[in-house]
């Protein structure tokens, strides 16, 4: 991917983040900074985005919480990516929303508070969509909806072009 990414815009992103729903393990982060240090890049943020959590947040009135809702929570951070919308007037969804618990890395560069506005800005880009309100931030909606269709092709016919994905 960095090559990729230096092939097109002739240098090397100067931040990157990586988005797991799992934990990282210590081989596998340490692998990925050590790859991005050799690249050069400025800043790495690692983030276990847990989609389930035990902690929820509350509000008065008849609404659920708003979208956007962040809560520090002793280095993690725990963000609604659905909520309220003031602008609707109203809460479009048919359940209660369920927030991410945001674990960055040890090795991560920004803070939590940072990391959740740069997710929460990550479900409002998914262009096939005019809904912007996505739950999932669009690195892991894509990589789930370009693994749906990978499970079904054999080996050595994979592109790297991710257009044949959409």
């Amino acid at each position: 991917m960095l090559t990729a990414y230096k092939n097109h815009h002739r240098h090397y992103p100067v931040r990157v983040a990586v988005l797991k729903t799992s934990r990282f393990r210590d081989e596998e982060a340490d692998g990925i900074v050590e790859a991005l240090d050799a690249a050069g890049t400025e800043m790495k943020d690692l983030v276990w985005v847990q989609e389930s959590s035990s902690v929820k947040v509350l509000r008065d009135g008849n609404y659920p919480v708003m979208r956007g809702t962040f809560v520090e929570l002793d280095g993690k951070g725990l963000l609604y990516t659905n909520g309220s919308i003031p602008s609707y007037g109203t809460y479009p969804g048919q359940y209660d929303p369920r927030p991410f618990l945001l674990c960055p890395h040890k090795s991560s560069d920004s803070t939590v508070a940072q990391i959740a506005k740069d997710v929460l800005s990550m479900t409002k880009i998914n262009w096939n969509s005019t809904q912007m309100n996505q739950k999932l931030p669009i690195p892991i909606r894509a990589a789930r909806k370009v693994g749906e269709v990978l499970k079904y092709v054999s080996d050595g016919k994979v592109s790297s072009d991710y257009t044949r994905y959409m």
